[in-house]
């Protein structure tokens, strides 16, 4: 049996879109395994570093009840199924979990380490001078269960095969059906195309400018290489997607601090009588001032690819200062020392005072959290002006410091790091600077240097 040129030139195609089509599937497939194995990897490393600082203490003062818990908590983790402690003479201190009836698991361990600080100790926390070195104290073991990733390569692999199968589907009926009215100078055209996107070009535009079945032809394989770059972007960015999707929780734990200020205000609304009205007034400043921030916050989240919009007036940093504490529930400062050193009648500055307030109070709350309900708040106002926020807690290492204004960032068991990451943009909006100093174990100080107008 002889096939005409017509014939021969649909199966060229069907074969070329095949070829591409398992080409890019396991293209696909290998890459979007990576990005998921990378994903899990990292959270696993932040995790265990999380869990091995948090052990230090315990091990110290011998504390195998707190060491206890730490595996508790660290099997009720996504994903972590168990949990060891070892003292530096390998004796185990803490288990917690079983590996029992899991095939697909993974083992992680990191070392724990405790500082010794030299005598000669700088009054400045932010300088970065104090004479220190650590030991090995111990050593934590954490196995991963690899289940939920395996179940989403699966679901991943079972949907490329799907898009394959129904791509090359589509295509070979649409080259058969056109390729056989058509030939020439046109089919030579679509034959480089799709040899240069086998290549992985998804860039590539067919240059066949035709209202015919050829053209028709052409602009079905642009579109689907627009899908399947689409669909690759898809996989290489799925962290940054997954992590997007705590951003609601991220905003409820933003209201809270809020909240507990309107509900504060209420509470003291009722206490009040008449013959105190500028008491009343105050309050109720304090419950507007709250609401506003939470519908600053939760704006910030709806459109946080745009700079924040600001409504600039004159205002007094030291007294925005003042009423962003006041914005904080007072149960949060319990056990914390607090020195202020405002120099004052500062010039005024031009400035969105909701906005500094938001900043302020989101510092001076990390800070606090930071420190545990002990330690020492030190907050100076200068010349420039100038604020700066130091405390005396658990400290920044140097690897995270340079990645804590990332959005999604962030070192703590919960949230998803935007509070800075706002913060940041806020300051640059107002065209002022905002620095951070941080030695851990020491403590952390952020610099802001403000401007006196807002005119470039």
């Amino acid at each position: 049996m002889q096939f005409g040129i017509d014939k021969k030139i649909s199966f060229l195609f069907v074969l070329s879109v095949t070829i591409l089509g398992t080409v890019l599937g396991f293209y696909f497939l290998h890459h979007g395994e990576k990005a998921l194995l990378f994903e899990f990897d990292e959270r696993a490393k932040a995790v265990i570093n999380s869990f091995a600082s948090s052990s230090e203490y315990p091990i110290l003062f011998g504390d195998r009840e707190m060491l206890s818990n730490i595996g508790k908590t660290a099997v009720s983790q996504e994903d972590i199924i168990f949990c060891e402690i070892k003292d530096k003479q390998g004796e185990i201190l803490s288990q917690a979990g079983t590996t029992q009836d899991n095939k697909y698991i993974k083992e992680y361990t990191a070392p724990i380490f405790s500082e010794r600080l030299g005598e000669e100790i700088q009054e400045e926390m932010f300088l970065d001078t104090a004479k220190k070195e650590t030991m090995k104290i111990g050593k934590i073991r954490l196995i991963f269960s690899l289940s939920s990733i395996k179940q989403r390569l699966d679901n991943v692999k079972h949907a490329t095969i799907l898009i394959i199968i129904f791509a090359i589907l589509f295509t070979s009926i649409a080259i058969t059906l056109l390729v056989r009215f058509v030939l020439g100078k046109p089919i030579n055209g679509l034959l480089a195309g799709t040899k240069i996107i086998a290549q992985g070009n998804f860039d590539y535009h067919m240059s066949i400018k035709s209202h015919d079945e050829i053209g028709q032809l052409s602009r079905a394989f642009d579109q689907m290489t627009k899908d399947l770059k689409t669909f690759h972007d898809k996989l290489v960015k799925s962290e940054k997607l997954a992590a997007a999707s705590q951003i609601a929780s991220e905003a409820a734990h933003e209201i809270k601090n809020p909240l507990s200020v309107i509900k504060a205000g209420l509470y003291y609304l009722k206490q009040t009588t008449t013959e105190q009205p500028k008491s009343t007034q105050d309050i109720l400043l304090q419950i507007d001032n709250a609401a506003d921030r939470i519908t600053s916050y939760i704006n910030d989240l709806l459109n946080f690819s745009k700079p924040p919009a600001l409504k600039p007036i004159i205002v007094t940093v030291n007294e925005v200062f003042e009423d962003s504490l006041k914005e904080l529930p007072v149960e949060i400062f319990s056990g914390i020392k607090i020195i202020k050193d405002f120099t004052p009648d500062l010039p005024q500055i031009e400035a969105d005072p909701q906005r500094l307030r938001q900043v302020f109070t989101n510092l001076v709350k990390n800070a606090l959290e930071s420190m545990r309900g002990k330690g020492e708040l030190r907050v100076r106002i200068k010349e420039g002006p100038c604020i700066t926020i130091s405390d005396t807690g658990a400290g920044i290492s140097e690897q995270d410091l340079q990645h804590i204004f990332d959005p999604f960032f962030t070192t703590k068991g919960k949230g998803t790091g935007l509070g800075l990451a706002i913060v940041k943009r806020i300051i640059e909006a107002h065209k002022a600077e905002i620095e951070v100093v941080s030695e851990p174990g020491r403590g952390t100080t952020f610099m802001i240097k403000m401007r006196t107008r807002l005119e470039s």
